[in-house]
């Protein structure tokens, strides 16, 4: 981390006229935002798409007072591919596995719950786009609603999102997991204590504007104690090459991103044992937001495993199989219904035969 802050450093500090461009570039940035009483937005500031090119997507943020949000728009259409595309995956996993159950958890972001109300309304509005897309998965996918008790927590003033970045804090994290038990039939575990990463942390967002709104009220990161971790296996793609084990909280020291606490970020594919011994298995076929939320789930499993299917693809109903999966969550934050990427990276979880056939 030291190494790659210095080099940037070295860069900074040797650009050519790298004051003068950016005078000019503060200069044309304040002619293309658009500003107004309650809120201003800054056109195409964001990246947070993740990696992968069927992930990325350039968002505009809305900047709020003290807190910037990616900004949300969906289509009828690209709802009803995605929910196409996770109604295949339960059809594909349940094919060679029958009685594992299927999952599906969308996250509504800060955006839904902090921005002004006429910028959430009507195509702009997560609820709405949430609710369509469960009303249109088959019945063997079990939506897990997490939108009522985030609503309520922000209601109660609850710290459940970052003010500078685009994720969820531990304890909206533990509200997601807590819907996830209650959808599953299962009893939650409780975390018997919290404690705080030492340091202020600056989000995605503040990088995306560096405004100074975001640095003058900075971000902190929780942890809530999980449940006891046996062994935990990262691995370089789903067929488990490059084995090496870690552990899934981490102090990130001088990093910038504090997030790296949970899972110390993404990775193709994780592989947690915990103490229970119930023999039961959970795969979450997840993005950025599972990280802070996975280690709650070695209360009620005893293996977890993580697959960021935009780092790594496999032929999900064999790796189910293979690994004796009892539950799948499909997890997403809500911007991945602005277009159809993440359905594109569900339809490499089949084989290419199978994708044709449902083409046809």
């Amino acid at each position: 981390g030291s190494f790659s802050a210095g080099v940037n450093s070295y860069l900074n500090d040797h650009f050519p006229y790298r004051g003068s461009l950016l005078n000019i570039g503060q200069s044309v940035d304040s002619v293309i935002r658009y500003h107004d009483a309650e809120a201003e937005i800054i056109p195409g500031a964001s990246n947070t798409g993740g990696n992968g090119e069927y992930a990325q997507v350039t968002n505009d943020i809305l900047l709020c007072r003290d807190r910037a949000m990616e900004m949300f728009e969906y289509n009828y259409n690209d709802i009803q591919t995605y929910a196409a595309s996770v109604n295949h995956l339960q059809e594909h996993i349940n094919s060679l596995n029958p009685n594992t159950r299927v999952f599906s958890m969308m996250i509504p972001t800060a955006f839904e719950f902090y921005a002004p109300e006429k910028y959430r309304e009507g195509f702009r509005c997560q609820k709405n786009a949430i609710d369509q897309l469960y009303g249109m998965f088959s019945d063997y996918v079990t939506p897990v609603n997490v939108y009522d008790a985030l609503n309520e927590a922000v209601n109660r003033n609850e710290y459940i999102y970052f003010r500078t970045d685009h994720h969820w804090t531990v304890r909206g994290a533990y509200q997601g997991y807590t819907e996830f038990c209650k959808a599953a039939g299962l009893a939650p575990y409780y975390p018997p204590t919290t404690y705080s990463v030492a340091g202020i942390f600056l989000g995605t967002m503040y990088y995306s504007t560096m405004r100074n709104e975001l640095l003058a009220r900075p971000d902190f990161v929780e942890v809530h104690m999980p449940p006891e971790v046996v062994k935990c296996y990262g691995y370089a793609d789903a067929e488990l090459n490059t084995e090496y084990e870690f552990f899934p909280l981490s102090d990130p020291g001088n990093s910038i991103n504090k997030y790296l606490t949970f899972m110390g970020g993404d990775k193709p594919l994780v592989h947690m044992i915990g103490k229970n011994t119930n023999g039961k298995s959970l795969l979450l076929i997840k993005d950025s937001f599972s990280n802070a939320m996975a280690m709650f789930f070695l209360g009620n499993y005893e293996n977890v495993w993580l697959l960021d299917p935009r780092l790594t693809q496999t032929d999900i109903a064999q790796f189910c199989k293979k690994h004796s999966i009892d539950d799948v969550l499909v997890e997403n934050y809500a911007l991945v219904l602005k277009n159809t990427g993440m359905a594109s990276i569900f339809d490499l979880l089949r084989p290419a035969d199978e994708e044709t056939v449902d083409a046809q």
